[in-house]
């Protein structure tokens, strides 16, 4: 009898010995797998949603993860600096881009920029309200640049662009049209109001001397101005920038420094009535009897 119970407490303390141990190694393989998933997976998983926001052009954010696992600390410094490398690539990108877009004298969009503006503008606003053109040309600009020289033209061109950007509404889009031609796109507007606003840059440009540096000269000029808009439901951007061009042809054939606005006639200061511009009558034919 005592023999049988010394074997049960001996088989007993083998059990409890085998449990404690069996615990105890449960216990460090928890360990083992919470360091693991600690230092090893969170890392992973982090880097693998790096480099898919790389991969799809989006931030992760700056802050750097850190791990005790120095080869997985390395990869993931390794992946911030292409991540910097990267921003600085599309910053450069984006300066480049902003320079192909933009006029290098004036600062407006160029007129590549413009068309291409424009062309979805008018197609997008088939159920909006009409979209309106404005162009504009500097009077006797040529004159400017034989009398005074070609830096004094391009100190025009600079004035006359700050004075647009000054005057239009964030919403539109003021460009360099070409040479001393300039435009303005109001997505949202209605034919009367860009009138007035291109009487108004008008009136600006006639009122605001140009201060001629280096030279102690003041140079007085003027514009002549254009205006057409295209009704919803059309899609024709060259129909628009033609009806703009021939109105602003007759204002230039009417006597320069006025507004002249296609399919209807516009009161200027003085009270008179300017011709109605229409589709019939072409630039060629206005640029011949312009004096």
């Amino acid at each position: 009898m005592q023999t049988f119970t010394y074997k049960r407490d001996a088989a007993l303390e083998q059990l409890m010995i085998a449990c404690l141990s069996v615990t105890a190694a449960l216990v460090v393989l928890a360990g083992l797998l919470r360091l693991i998933h600690a230092s090893v997976l969170v890392p992973l998983f982090s880097l693998r949603e790096d480099i898919l926001s790389l991969a799809e052009v989006r931030d992760p954010g700056s802050k750097p993860l850190r791990t005790r696992v120095r080869e997985m600390q390395r990869v993931y410094d390794a992946l911030q600096f292409l991540r910097e490398r990267l921003r600085e690539r599309d910053t450069l990108m984006s300066e480049l881009r902003e320079q192909a877009e933009k006029d290098e004298l004036t600062g407006l969009w160029n007129r590549q920029s413009f068309e291409r503006f424009g062309q979805v503008l008018v197609v997008q606003n088939k159920a909006g309200p009409p979209s309106c053109l404005i162009l504009l040309d500097i009077d006797h600009f040529k004159s400017v640049d034989d009398t005074h020289g070609h830096l004094a033209g391009d100190e025009v061109l600079r004035q006359v662009a700050a004075l647009l950007r000054s005057s239009v509404r964030s919403s539109d889009i003021a460009a360099r049209f070409g040479g001393e031609e300039f435009a303005v796109l109001i997505p949202d507007g209605n034919l009367d109001a860009a009138a007035r606003l291109a009487n108004a840059l008008r009136t600006a440009i006639e009122e605001h001397p140009v201060r001629l540096s280096g030279q102690g000269s003041r140079l007085q000029i003027s514009a002549s101005f254009g205006v057409a808009s295209v009704g919803p439901g059309s899609t024709c951007w060259p129909h628009l920038i033609q009806s703009a061009d021939v109105a602003l042809y007759q204002a230039k054939s009417q006597g320069r420094n006025r507004v002249c606005v296609s399919g209807r006639p516009l009161l200027q200061q003085d009270g008179r009535e300017l011709d109605v511009v229409g589709a019939h009558v072409s630039r060629d034919r206005i640029a011949k009897n312009s004096p």
